[in-house]
């Protein structure tokens, strides 16, 4: 059946777009490196956010154990995006920050027919494209939450005659040319089609904590979990601000490109980034590389590189226990 959807996106004089919420918008040339990393649980907490219910208990994200040890996991994304349908056929570079987290909500939602008061997912912490086109359709969307910077396209190659596989980097740059976040990649060889087919590492619901809720019916799948902050934007009469959660469903792949391939690989600071230059993000930015740089571990074959094709669809986006007051 053909959903109608009428989505209003700025500026308003361009009119709705509508259409069937299972219309697909196609990336036919995507590129992914996935760098995980464990993360101590404790030190993980400053990337998520909680409030308080009107039960007096505290509701939101915590850090969710699914590493080879049982710890949180901080995945950090670069993607080349090459032939994308809402660009025209353009591209762009993307690097992004999700945690393994739960998500307990303070109001039950509906989600394909049954109530839920939980979710397990990747909350998306800090991602930074390098074209305002998903940037603002993105932020304005979702409330994902991006910032434009420069990301270099990515480098794998045979770097030195003695190796058998291939190393790499990719940076994302500040406005002179420095790097203020670099991956680097080593031991990447070929692997078979299979491995794409194993699961997502076990992860079990965190036990109940004293004044925290409690997810009693946790919705099926893994997701991509966001916070979409809507400023009231009229500061003389203060009013107040609206926030959405909100689960998009994973799925939509297109098939490989070409042989996945998997190795080693880790995230490092180069240069420290100007807060005075970047407010608006510099402190999601230093919560990151304080977590890396302190709190984090390496494990072997932690990374997955793949290139294939990928779609969105509307109807894979639903909100979450919403809407309500982000100070409440």
């Amino acid at each position: 059946m053909t959903v109608q959807k009428t989505l209003k996106i700025m500026p308003l004089q361009f009119a709705p777009n509508t259409g069937d919420t299972n219309e697909e918008l196609i990336t036919r040339d995507k590129l992914d490196v996935t760098i995980q990393l464990e993360v101590d649980a404790e030190a993980a907490k400053s990337l998520l956010p909680t409030w308080k219910g009107s039960d007096g208990k505290t509701y939101g994200y915590r850090p969710l154990p699914m590493g080879p040890t049982g710890k949180p996991i901080l995945l950090v994304n670069y993607t080349q995006e090459r032939d994308v349908d809402y660009m025209a056929g353009g591209g762009y570079n993307e690097l992004e920050f999700y945690l393994s987290s739960e998500f307990v909500g303070e109001n039950a939602w509906d989600f394909q027919g049954a109530e839920y008061n939980g979710a397990y997912g990747m909350f998306a912490v800090l991602l930074l494209p390098s074209d305002l086109i998903p940037l603002l359709l993105g932020r304005e969307i979702m409330g994902t939450p991006k910032h434009l910077a420069n990301v270099t396209d990515l480098i794998l190659e045979k770097m030195f005659a003695d190796d058998e596989a291939k190393s790499g980097w990719f940076e994302v740059q500040n406005k002179n040319g420095g790097a203020f976040i670099a991956g680097c990649l080593r031991n990447i060889e070929a692997i078979p089609y299979e491995a794409l087919d194993e699961p997502l590492p076990e992860h079990t619901p965190l036990p109940a904590l004293e004044g925290w809720g409690q997810a009693t019916n946790v919705e099926p799948g893994f997701k991509v979990m966001l916070w979409k902050h809507i400023p009231a934007a009229d500061w003389a009469r203060d009013l107040a601000d609206v926030s959405y959660n909100i689960a998009v469903t994973l799925g939509g792949e297109k098939g490989e490109l070409s042989q996945p391939m998997a190795g080693d690989g880790n995230i490092v600071f180069p240069n420290l980034l100007d807060a005075h230059v970047h407010p608006n993000f510099s402190l999601a930015y230093e919560a990151i590389r304080n977590l890396v740089e302190q709190n984090s571990f390496v494990f072997p074959g932690n990374v997955l590189i793949r290139h294939y094709g990928n779609a969105y669809r509307a109807e894979d986006i639903h909100i979450t226990d919403g809407p309500r007051m982000p100070g409440a």
